[in-house]
């Protein structure tokens, strides 16, 4: 698909006068409200391939019904990576997906998030304009740095049409670790070992096994696991465990009710009996047919429903000072409220 046929199938689905839900792989439904009105479907997902690859100055631009799959398979034939590992919901997953619905994988607290490598996009309106933010102009006119700001906004702003992205050399070596022990051991293992400056790029806490990954130079990664094995016990385990945890985040605990997960400093003292503890401990699900509990915890949270017709909310309030923005910026890039309306908050 062209462009200018991108363009011209949005200018006429928002033109309908109805709220445009935006779809590319159809991968995460599951995550945001559900449109709080009757909505037509803009599907994306033929918008797909690789627009520049600089592989020399670690940075490709692809359009986003690009699959993670085929851009993942792309970058490790140059021996390059998303260092973010966005999770792979589904085989349809697309970078554009990815990027809407800001998600990180298990390398997230190490190597930093999806936005932190989102170096420019392009967006297009609901009258089918075509704009580029990012690249050699990092901000627009009005001072926002909407590359960025178009990370985790599941849509709400207007469709995402191409993505630039930072990507970074694979790793010489990688090796996963697991010790059987318990969730707060777990996470001050976790906390000294970054302290140390240990090449950890991987550590969470599930059904009473600590998992660890290394990752780096070869001499080195040998040399830790070889320390770790001998002083804790540790024992090797199957690398595509991250993936497969990242890729079921919201299907972990299936059959059991919603899943949140919370956000918290890695120090944060154990409140709840959680069923997962990811990112060192700076990430922490449980599984609660009671979704009212996460606001008595004191920390931010998201909501994995269980159902994907469920309409409650599914991000933790914002202060009436930051919600006034989330609209402003709303009204600014999309005024006639068309794009996903309600799917992350009711007010947007």
């Amino acid at each position: 698909m062209e462009l200018s046929h991108l363009t011209e199938a949005v200018k006429e689905t928002a033109g309908k006068g109805t709220a445009v839900t935006i779809r590319g792989g159809g991968t995460k439904g599951w995550l945001g409200r559900q449109a709080g009105r009757p909505n037509m479907a803009l599907d994306v997902s033929a918008y797909q391939g690789v627009l520049d690859y600089r592989p020399e100055e670690l940075m490709i631009r692809v359009k986003a019904g690009t699959r993670l799959q085929e851009l993942n398979g792309l970058l490790a034939q140059a021996g390059q990576f998303l260092p973010f590992e966005p999770p792979l919901s589904g085989e349809a997953a697309t970078i554009g997906g990815a990027v809407a619905a800001g998600l990180s994988g298990a390398r997230r607290p190490y190597a930093g998030a999806l936005r932190d490598y989102v170096l420019g996009t392009g967006l297009i309106s609901a009258n089918g304009e075509y704009r580029e933010f990012g690249g050699q102009v990092m901000k627009n006119v009005a001072g926002y740095d909407v590359s960025r700001l178009l990370a985790g906004s599941l849509g709400i702003l207007g469709v995402i049409a191409d993505i630039s992205i930072k990507v970074l050399p694979l790793p010489e070596a990688e090796l996963t670790l697991t010790l059987e022990r318990d969730a707060a051991t777990s996470i001050d293992l976790f906390r000294s070992m970054k302290r140390q400056g240990l090449p950890v790029s991987a550590a969470c806490w599930l059904g009473g096994q600590a998992y660890l990954r290394l990752s780096g130079n070869a001499d080195r990664v040998r040399l830790v696991a070889k320390q770790l094995k001998s002083a804790q016990g540790a024992g090797e385990d199957d690398p595509s465990l991250w993936a497969r945890l990242d890729g079921r985040q919201h299907g972990l605990f299936a059959g059991q009710g919603d899943c949140l997960a919370f956000s918290c400093e890695a120090g944060e003292a154990l409140r709840q009996g959680y069923d997962w503890i990811a990112w060192g401990g700076a990430q922490r699900w449980l599984c609660t047919d009671a979704p009212s509990l996460a606001e008595d915890c004191g920390l931010a949270w998201v909501r994995h429903a269980a159902s994907a017709t469920d309409t409650g909310e599914v991000f933790s309030p914002l202060p009436a000072a930051l919600m006034q923005i989330h609209s402003a910026l709303k009204s600014t890039f999309d005024p006639g409220r068309v794009f996903n309306p309600g799917r992350m908050y009711q007010e947007l």
